[in-house]
C-alpha cells in the first residue's frame, strides 16, 4: 500500500508534514528531499532577497549590466533542459504517455527506476535555479518586473515538482517534466536570440507563436 493511502488525514499534524516520507525510500536520500523544511527555508530566503535585501542593496547603486551573464544562463537552461528530455526518453518515456493516467514507477523493479528518480530530482533543481531570474531583475533595477504572478510562478512550479517527486513519481509527472523542458528549450533559445540585434528579424516573426507557447 502506498504511503499516501496509509496516511490518516484527520490526524495529520505539522510533525507529520515535516517528516513526511517519500513514495520511494530512495527519494528521501537526495539533497532537499528528506523534509519540506529545507525547501521552505530556501523559499523564505528567496522572498527576503527579492523584496527586502535586494532592493535595499540596489537603492543607491546603478543597475548591473548582466547581458553576458544572462546569455550564459540562457545557454545553460537550453543545454540542461535538452539533457533532461534526452535522458527521460532514455529511461523509458514515450510521448504516448502524455494525457494518460499512468501508474507509479516501480523503482526497484523497473530497469531505469533509479535513473528516473535522479532525473526528476535534477528537474526539481532546475526549478530552484530559476529563482535567479528574479534576482536578475532586482540587480538590473527592474523591480516592476518582480510581479506577484512572476514570484508565484517560480515558487509554485518548484513546490509542484518537489511534492510530485516526493509523493507521486509516475509517468504522468515524467510527461509534464518532458513537456515543460521542451517549452523551456524554446523559451530560453528565444530569450538568447532576442538579446542580439542581428537576430531581431527572426525573433519578431516568431514572437506571436512563442507568446502562445510560453
Amino acid at each position: 500500500m502506498d504511503y499516501l493511502q496509509q496516511m490518516n488525514l484527520t490526524d495529520f499534524t505539522l510533525y507529520d508534514l515535516i517528516n513526511v516520507k517519500g513514495v520511494e525510500d530512495t527519494i528521501d536520500k537526495y539533497p532537499l528531499m528528506a523534509s519540506p523544511v529545507p525547501s521552505s527555508i530556501l523559499i523564505a530566503i528567496y522572498l527576503y532577497v527579492i523584496y527586502k535585501w535586494g532592493p535595499s542593496y540596489m537603492e543607491n547603486r546603478k543597475p548591473f549590466n548582466l547581458k553576458l551573464i544572462i546569455a550564459a544562463y540562457n545557454i545553460f537552461q537550453v543545454m540542461a533542459c535538452s539533457y533532461l528530455v534526452l535522458n527521460y526518453i532514455k529511461v523509458g518515456f514515450k510521448f504516448s504517455f502524455i494525457g494518460r493516467c499512468t501508474p507509479k514507477l516501480p523503482v526497484e523493479e523497473y530497469e531505469y527506476g533509479y535513473d528516473a528518480v535522479y532525473y526528476g530530482w535534477l528537474a526539481m533543481c532546475l526549478r530552484m535555479v530559476e529563482f535567479v531570474e528574479t534576482i536578475f531583475f532586482v540587480l538590473r533595477k527592474k523591480q516592476n518586473q518582480v510581479s506577484a504572478l512572476h514570484v508565484y510562478h517560480h515558487i509554485s512550479t518548484f513546490l509542484i515538482v518537489w511534492w510530485s517527486l516526493k509523493l507521486s513519481l509516475s509517468y504522468q509527472e515524467m510527461s509534464i517534466m518532458v513537456l515543460n523542458s521542451i517549452v523551456h528549450i524554446i523559451m530560453y533559445s528565444y530569450y538568447l536570440l532576442s538579446s542580439y540585434k542581428v537576430f531581431h528579424p527572426l525573433t519578431r516573426r516568431v514572437k506571436p507563436a512563442i507568446t502562445i507557447i510560453i
